[in-house]
């Protein structure tokens, strides 16, 4: 994992290594390294930080060497560069996988919803929870098995019923749960005050006749709601604390979104239910949920 940083001021443009130097050295290293438009490198706790301090061609340059040395895929970028549209093309021009959150927000449903109906006064057993999705995956259907658990009404609503069969008898045989699996966008969620979108689009969400203070949860992008008398919450993102052992990279990488930060600690190709246990294991809490992220970022 990279990790692309932004010095907003001279101390962020110097390395740990050299804070011990007189002023003037410092002053001369700053003024040098901006001037020629040169990044620098650091590791911590086996991290890969490099950190510009402006944008221009002198830095692409620079950028591209590191690149054609590092095999890296995976980057990290700070929240002023991910709001630069410029900067964030030239990554994706390169084929890297930017972090972004969205492969956290998935795991975190069960989470989420409970933090919903903390947050609302709603008891989870007499909620009804809608799923949008037409993909179907792993995750997808360990999240809704793990939601069964403390929500006895769940509304799958997809393009295509017959994949989720095997599901539909799996969670009647562990717990008693009818789960409701429906391509009838239109009723889908005339009950559900908590709706999880994992893939719909905006030509599939106009569809659902939505409760008017109905919770969104977009999980791969913002998607807007053109219904009328919509007054709910439309949410694309959220904030999670961050475990006290990643203190001293939190300190370091202050310009990182929380979120964003956390799963490139965690991000990894393995069993759902092993990332489930390190977040558990990091007592990881949503502290908020946010709307209109992926539009400020662009993304759409």
């Amino acid at each position: 994992m990279l990790y692309l940083d932004f010095a907003q001021n001279r101390e962020d443009f110097i390395l740990e290594k050299e804070e011990k130097y007189p002023y003037f050295i410092k002053r001369i290293l700053y003024f040098l390294r901006k001037l020629i438009g040169q990044p620098i490198m650091e590791e911590m706790e086996g991290k890969r930080i490099i950190i510009i301090s402006k944008w221009n061609s002198k830095t692409i340059r620079k950028l591209d060497k590191i690149f054609e040395i590092d095999v890296t895929k995976n980057i990290c970028v700070c929240d002023r560069l991910r709001e630069n549209q410029e900067f964030m093309n030239y990554l994706k021009e390169k084929n890297l996988n930017i972090i972004d959150g969205k492969w956290l927000f998935q795991y975190l449903v069960c989470e989420i919803a409970q933090w919903i109906c903390n947050h609302n006064g709603l008891a989870p057993e007499q909620q009804e929870i809608s799923i949008l999705a037409n993909e179907v995956s792993f995750l997808l259907f360990e999240t809704i098995q793990k939601l069964s658990l403390d929500f006895k009404n769940i509304t799958v609503a997809t393009k295509s019923p017959r994949k989720f069969d095997r599901l539909e008898k799996e969670i009647y045989e562990k717990n008693g749960l009818m789960l409701n699996v429906t391509n009838n966008f239109k009723n889908a969620c005339t009950q559900s005050k908590i709706i999880f979108n994992f893939d719909f689009l905006e030509k599939d969400l106009s569809k659902i006749r939505i409760v008017p203070d109905a919770i969104i949860v977009n999980l791969e992008k913002y998607v807007e709601v053109k219904q009328s008398n919509f007054r709910g919450q439309n949410i694309d993102f959220y904030t999670v604390n961050l475990p006290i052992k990643y203190y001293k990279l939190y300190k370091r990488l202050n310009h990182f979104h929380s979120s964003i930060l956390y799963e490139s600690f965690i991000y990894k190709k393995t069993a759902v239910q092993n990332i489930w246990k390190e977040i558990q294991q990091d007592k990881v809490q949503i502290i908020s949920l946010e709307s209109g992220v992926d539009k400020f970022y662009k993304k759409q």
